[in-house]
């Protein structure tokens, strides 16, 4: 007959508690990057997203292609300005702290004005 001391007993005690509690960090630390990661954060900068530094690259005389080509997405509206000009706008983030939103207005031989505005203030520049 082989005796147990009380001391055994304590022992799987405290490690079944200690897994316990290992196993619970772990899956509160999960959900944790999940709902951050569920959230997307700020820390999305796609074309798309990022207008402020999209307005900075496009310049007087490209083409609309070349622009959607910098921006990665079609425009969210298309308004005439006159006779022969076009505005095209682009909006991002205005569901977040960070709204930009970006117009360009097309003339028959590309850009002739833009603009940006939102959480960084707003800029604008004519050709």
């Amino acid at each position: 007959m082989l005796l147990q001391s009380p001391l055994a007993g304590r022992l799987s005690f405290v490690r079944l508690a200690l897994a316990f509690r290992t196993l619970s960090l772990a899956f509160v630390l999960a959900l944790g990057l999940a709902a951050l990661t569920a959230c997307g954060g700020d820390f999305e900068n796609t074309p798309a997203t990022d207008l402020y530094s999209t307005y900075e690259v496009i310049e007087g005389g490209m083409s609309e292609a070349q622009v959607k080509a910098v921006i990665g997405v079609e425009p969210l509206r298309r308004e005439p300005d006159g006779a022969n000009a076009e505005v095209l706008t682009w909006e991002a983030n205005h569901d977040t702290r960070r709204p930009a939103t970006l117009q360009l207005t097309f003339k028959k031989d590309g850009v002739s004005h833009k603009i940006v505005s939102g959480y960084l203030g707003s800029r604008s520049q004519s050709y």
